[in-house]
């Protein structure tokens, strides 16, 4: 959000948080109160949705919501994992370890394509039990981190390497057990 306040105070506009409903929305694009309207896409309900798309009122949302007709931008994930990966290659790690979130979440697994594609382009082995899907809590990271480093046939652990994917806490958790580290949600 520094980034977005940034860029608007260069423009000569002011940022404002709300906490708004539906009637909230309506209320200031019916005054005008506000030039334009940032929703992030956790917060886009289908009744703000069609104000949005019915009044034409400028805005966009972050995340990529299910339906394009209105204006958004988003994360490329897959470029994180990517990213996670070139990093630990380049300080010389061989074995990479993968700890994201549930196998069901788009996020986590564009990340995980993006570990994937980068492990095999520079040489870096990860075997699929190295790879652990948690609910995003902190006992669930900790606790993938854990199995990784008790397992037999573990990562070899004086070059162990995690590229995390998810919530800033499961990160923080699994980054104490491992040798070397990057989260690939802060890139």
């Amino acid at each position: 959000m520094c980034g977005v306040q940034e860029a608007l105070n260069k423009k000569g506009y002011s940022l404002m948080l709300l906490d708004a409903t539906i009637t909230d929305v309506e209320q200031i694009m019916l005054s005008r109160a506000a030039d334009g309207i940032i929703v992030h896409g956790g917060a886009l309900t289908k009744p703000i949705h069609q104000l949005l798309v019915t009044r034409k009122f400028p805005h966009i949302v972050i995340g990529h919501p299910s339906d394009t007709r209105i204006n958004w931008v988003d994360t490329d994930n897959a470029l994180g994992g990517r990213i996670a990966v070139e990093h630990l290659s380049g300080c010389g790690c061989r074995d990479v370890a993968f700890i994201g979130a549930l196998e069901t979440d788009d996020i986590s697994n564009e990340r995980l394509a993006g570990f994937r594609a980068a492990a095999e382009e520079n040489g870096c082995e990860y075997r699929e039990n190295w790879i652990k899907h948690t609910d995003g809590t902190l006992q669930s990271g900790r606790a993938a981190a854990l199995e990784l480093l008790t397992a037999p046939d573990r990562p070899e652990t004086n070059r162990l390497s995690a590229a995390p994917s998810g919530d800033d806490a499961v990160v923080s958790t699994t980054s104490t057990p491992c040798t070397h580290f990057l989260s690939a949600s802060s890139i």
